[in-house]
């Protein structure tokens, strides 16, 4: 279909279905955006921070493509319709699967902590209301107490379990530990990576970084050293370049 100002959605380049205008004036689909925010806090368009802003509907532009879907179906081009009315039923498909329609005490789901990272976290309490749908106070899996947080079950930070953690395109955190020079322990911290992919970057990282200083022991307690009287660290790879850090 020939784009039509006011009523395409920048990132599709479709007409909008579900409308969500953003703090900044711009229109999109609700799916679009929704996805567009998971990543990067700005406008596709202006580039404006836009992600910690209310998304409102707009019922004028909805109404507006209904009624330029169906035009076209009496102008004689019914695929139109059905290829519009086949989108808004993926639409229906997509909403329904990410709302949290119930849940109990002690179950997981998915939750986007105030950095707009999904994780998993525990429901610890359920608060009936009788003017509101039902108050979580959830616990996010991995991290401080200080961190846990009232949500209402029908907010859009709050989704089944394995909705967005089951996901490997978007970002997540990564626990990293310090350790003193003792070699025990210290402190947990956590850096945010843009997938899963990079997860695993640094987990083999990682791991062939213990394997290196595993065999660093073992060489020295063989008394097997450089000349200069230190273990060979030459084959010890290069540490990746990380995000910066969150204490947990």
């Amino acid at each position: 279909m020939k784009k039509i100002e006011g009523l395409t959605c920048p990132i599709c380049m479709d007409l909008i279905i579900s409308c969500r205008i953003a703090v900044c004036g711009h229109s999109f689909c609700h799916q679009c955006i929704s996805e567009c925010l998971v990543r990067k806090k700005e406008c596709p368009q202006c580039r404006k921070n836009i992600r910690r802003k209310v998304l409102q509907p707009s019922a004028l532009i909805d109404n507006s493509v209904k009624m330029v879907v169906q035009g076209k179906s009496d102008e004689g081009a019914p695929e139109e319709l059905a290829r519009w009315q086949e989108r808004f039923s993926k639409y229906n498909e997509w909403q329904e699967s990410s709302v949290l329609k119930s849940v109990n005490v002690g179950e997981k789901v998915d939750a986007c902590d105030t950095e707009y990272i999904w994780c998993k976290a525990t429901v610890e309490m359920v608060i009936r209301t009788s003017n509101r749908k039902d108050l979580l106070y959830v616990h996010y899996e991995g991290w401080n107490r200080k961190y846990d947080e009232y949500v209402y079950i029908d907010s859009h930070r709050l989704a089944p379990l394995g909705v967005y953690t089951g996901r490997r395109d978007i970002p997540v955190y990564r626990m990293m530990g310090n350790r003193g020079g003792d070699g025990q322990l210290s402190m947990m911290y956590a850096v945010v990576l843009s997938n899963a992919a990079e997860e695993a970057r640094i987990a083999d990282y990682e791991r062939r970084l213990t394997l290196q200083r595993q065999q660093a022991e073992e060489d020295e307690e063989d008394d097997d050293e450089d000349e200069d009287g230190q273990p060979d660290d030459a084959l010890i790879p290069d540490e990746p370049e990380l995000p910066p850090a969150m204490s947990v």
